[in-house]
């Protein structure tokens, strides 16, 4: 039986997510939903320190499983691997390509999950002091397009393992939907039903899990901002009359984004209209979780409602 309150965001909340869903990853949402034990949980694009996966399983006795949805027809472009070797710094590295073309950073969905996975493991292991945490995390990419099953593709991306994802390729699969099913979820995710994170997911582990990866009003009731006088200074009064503008300057965390969801807050809380502008897509969610931390700071207890992307 399918248990849909263990996801986060509802699926009536998706049409609100931006970029919009694809169809593979509603599908495997829903396919999780229908096969893990009840004790799991399944985040749809969790805010992930400025990164959102396709979807993060916890549990908070195994650990977690990290995807990247991959929707791409293998029949419809050529897909290979080449070796790299000429770059002076990392040595030979394995390159996809898509119709000769190179698919570097963020165009290759392998190098976000390793991002993801790099990511989320510096958290678990900070607060844990344990490097074998990095076991509680299963990452990988799952290909939904019918054309995945029946090409070479899963083969291809397995071919871009570093030496670590070879050596335990169980926690990095690379699998096309079909394995999502009863008789393999464990090719998938291999702690689904064995108690492979048991005694390491301490409850610290645990409470600094949930408050990345729960909805913003989670976020915002549990985290909310104790300003220092001078980020009260700029958030609470208007700026000169003279300009109408403010610049906010500072180096790297030192608080200029908090400030600036501060601001931002204070006058949606007064009613007024907020347009925020950023550079990129990764800012605008960091930024946007930030405006509902300070909401949440500004008037406890309501209800965001006049927040979108």
């Amino acid at each position: 039986m399918m248990s849909m309150d263990r996801i986060f965001p509802s699926a009536a909340s998706w049409a609100e997510l931006f970029p919009d869903l694809s169809d593979g990853e509603r599908e495997v949402a829903l396919r999780f939903a229908r096969l893990l034990p009840a004790e799991w949980r399944i985040y749809v694009r969790p805010f992930l320190n400025s990164f959102r996966p396709s979807l993060v399983l916890y549990h908070p006795e195994y650990g977690f499983g990290l995807y990247e949805v991959v929707d791409w027809d293998s029949a419809a472009a050529e897909y290979a691997v080449r070796v790299d070797t000429d770059t002076e710094i990392e040595g030979k590295l394995p390159v996809l390509t898509r119709n000769g073309e190179d698919l570097q950073d963020w165009a290759n969905p392998w190098l976000r999950v390793r991002d993801y996975r790099k990511d989320f493991a510096s958290m678990i292991t900070e607060v844990s002091a344990d490097r074998s945490a990095y076991g509680l995390i299963t990452s990988g990419l799952i290909l939904t397009h019918p054309s995945a099953e029946n090409s070479k593709l899963v083969s291809l991306l397995s071919e871009l393992y570093d030496e670590q994802e070879r050596k335990y390729p169980y926690l990095y699969p690379v699998a096309p939907l079909s394995r999502l099913a009863s008789g393999s979820l464990h090719k998938v995710l291999n702690r689904a039903n064995r108690n492979t994170g048991r005694g390491r997911m301490t409850p610290r582990i645990c409470s600094l899990a949930r408050r990345w990866l729960e909805p913003p009003d989670y976020i915002g009731a549990a985290l909310g901002f104790d300003w220092d006088d001078d980020q009260k200074r700029i958030i609470d009064r208007p700026p000169p009359v003279a300009t109408q503008m403010r610049r906010v300057k500072g180096p790297a965390g030192s608080g200029k984004s908090v400030v600036v969801a501060g601001r931002a807050a204070r006058l949606a809380v007064e009613g007024q209209r907020v347009l925020v502008l950023c550079f990129n897509i990764a800012l605008r969610g960091y930024l946007r979780d930030l405006v509902n931390r300070a909401i949440a700071s500004l008037v406890k207890g309501k209800k965001d409602s006049f927040i979108s992307a």
